[in-house]
């Protein structure tokens, strides 16, 4: 027991004196050292973190590619594999849409197969909107035709990824139309053209 203490004692004047007898340019150079560490551990960080954001960016861009590859490859090389494909796509798929009551406003007949889904008269507008299962390039086509032919002039409006909205002018009629892709082959049209 008189053996502890003393070395107990000992060890406790000496580690402060060692301590504090460190000179001043080692405490500099230490400190530097520490902070220059932490600097580069924090930016790893950030660039670590930077690197998976873009790795899970590019993925999710290049999933749909990828899927699209596979089940050609499947298609093509297990006969019968597309009745069963055609299953699982339909798994999860939004059901079938019903039409509504309305009048159809565009001088263009509706693209076929497509579905009167809404129908809103106020004041000063008709709104109308059509979904349906089709190319989206096929429905813009049908609708610029049509358009074109009854003698009205296009313009484009806006355009995304995604969607495109469209004016058609002849005289002093304006018609909007919103062409929208839901899913690969699924278009929805918003129509709004002014009452007369």
């Amino acid at each position: 027991m008189s053996y502890e203490r003393p070395l107990l004692h000992t060890l406790s004047r000496v580690i402060p004196q060692r301590f504090f007898s460190i000179r001043r340019s080692t405490w500099i150079a230490m400190s530097l050292f520490l902070t220059t560490l932490f600097a580069l551990v924090v930016w790893g960080l950030f660039a670590l973190g930077s690197w998976l954001w873009s790795m899970a960016r590019d993925g999710v861009a290049i999933a749909p590619e990828a899927t699209r590859g596979v089940i050609e490859q499947v298609e093509k090389n297990l006969p019968g594999a597309d009745q069963v494909l055609e299953k699982l796509r339909t798994i999860g798929a939004p059901a079938p849409v019903h039409e509504v009551s309305g009048t159809d406003p565009a001088p263009v007949s509706r693209y076929p197969g497509f579905v009167r889904t809404q129908w809103i008269r106020d004041a000063q507008y008709i709104s109308v909107r059509y979904e349906g299962q089709a190319a989206f390039a096929d429905v813009l086509g049908h609708y610029a035709t049509g358009f074109a032919k009854a003698g009205y002039r296009q313009s484009l409006l806006s355009a995304t990824s995604s969607e495109e909205t469209y004016e058609y002018i002849k005289g002093d009629e304006r018609i909007v139309l919103t062409f929208a892709r839901e899913s690969r082959d699924r278009v929805r049209l918003d129509i709004l053209t002014r009452l007369h």
